[in-house]
């Protein structure tokens, strides 16, 4: 385990927790055994998948995941964040009326407009994310982000809209979802890697580069896919001569 500041106290307590690595290390199923750990504990882990593909399905051989959250494991449970329904609830969360909320994000004009405004997809998923984290009957909120690079825009997002969405409800969004992740006592982040120089060195660059970001709080570091035997016999007999 390793912190910015100092590593923190017991990560996988944390109620939003977000998983991030080099692609094809088995994040997503490293992810899921977190969720299988959590939910014969008691609890009632919330697996909040991004992007067009779905890993929980086929990880738990369960039903297929959408944006309303499903069982797909004995008790776990998964979401997959899209934009169009989360749009119609960050609508809702301001207009309060869910049918006009809906009328205003299928209207095709708006809506490709919505999709080229920069920022307003990851704004929208950390709406979602939020109002998951909300709802006291998910806990904890497991977030299976892209690989390295989307996971480090998704993260770097913030810091940038902040720059121009002085006032408004946008910002209102941004300024909560902000406060979530950059809570300590709320939020953790973990990377997944496997024991490979590649990955390794992707690893290390990522470390570095969320070490930067003084806001966000590092939990675990998952190394998967460890050999049972790190050396045969003939190399361990090298080693202690």
């Amino acid at each position: 385990m390793f912190g910015v500041h100092a590593p923190l106290r017991e990560p996988l307590t944390r109620p939003v927790q977000f998983f991030t690595g080099k692609g094809g290390v088995g994040k997503s199923t490293v992810l899921g055994a977190v969720a299988t750990s959590a939910a014969r504990s008691g609890k009632r882990p919330l697996i909040v998948e991004l992007g067009l593909h779905t890993s929980s399905s086929r990880l738990f051989h369960g039903p297929v995941v959408g944006y309303e959250p499903a069982e797909v494991a004995s008790g776990v449970y998964a979401t997959r964040v899209q934009f169009e329904p989360a749009l119609v609830d960050y609508m809702t969360s301001r207009l309060k009326l869910r049918p006009i909320a809906t009328l205003v994000a299928q209207n095709t004009s708006l809506r490709r407009l919505f999709m080229a405004a920069p920022g307003v997809d990851e704004l929208v998923t950390l709406h979602r994310v939020a109002q998951l984290a909300a709802n006291e009957r998910w806990g904890p909120i497991l977030v299976d982000l892209e690989s390295t690079g989307h996971a480090l825009m998704f993260f770097d997002l913030p810091g940038v809209l902040e720059v121009f969405l002085k006032d408004g409800p946008l910002r209102q969004v941004l300024d909560s979802a902000s406060a979530l992740v950059r809570d300590e006592q709320r939020c953790a982040v973990h990377i997944v890697t496997v024991p490979e120089p590649l990955a390794v060195n992707e690893t290390l660059q990522l470390y570095a580069r969320l070490r930067e970001r003084k806001d966000l709080h590092l939990g675990c570091l998952f190394i998967n896919r460890i050999p049972r035997a790190w050396l045969d016999e003939e190399e361990q007999r090298l080693v202690r001569a």
